[in-house]
């Protein structure tokens, strides 16, 4: 159908609800009602509810897989790093994280987090 029709069709008027029914006719469907669409709308709660219901338990499951109180492990292994940062500290971990500044700004903010979690 060229745009110019679709444009111009009266999607209001009397012609639209007989071509519905010859459509409907046509496919063996029939003219919704109200049971259809309580039935509708009770199946679309039910799927949206087990879907969602199964996205949140997916999630909390994740999170329950996350290390507990890494923070603190963290502000630990820095707050060692920095009060003895001689020979292997100096040669190892204060290339991975960018030098005693960095590890000083991650143990703040480590001591930060377990301040407010605990």
């Amino acid at each position: 159908m060229p745009a110019e029709q679709w444009a111009a069709y009266d999607w209001q008027g009397r012609a639209i609800t007989r071509h519905r029914t010859e459509i409907r006719t046509a496919s063996g469907f029939r003219a919704g009602t109200e049971e259809d669409q309580e039935r509708l709308a009770e199946w679309l709660a039910a799927e949206l509810c087990t879907r969602a219901e199964r996205k949140v338990d997916k999630e909390l499951n994740a999170e329950l897989k996350k290390i507990r109180g890494k923070d603190a492990m963290l502000l630990r292994v820095a707050e060692a790093a920095l009060s003895e940062p001689s020979g292997m500290v100096r040669r190892v971990i204060y290339p991975v994280v960018g030098g005693e500044r960095t590890l000083k700004a991650l143990a703040a903010e480590a001591a930060a987090n377990e301040a407010r979690s605990s």
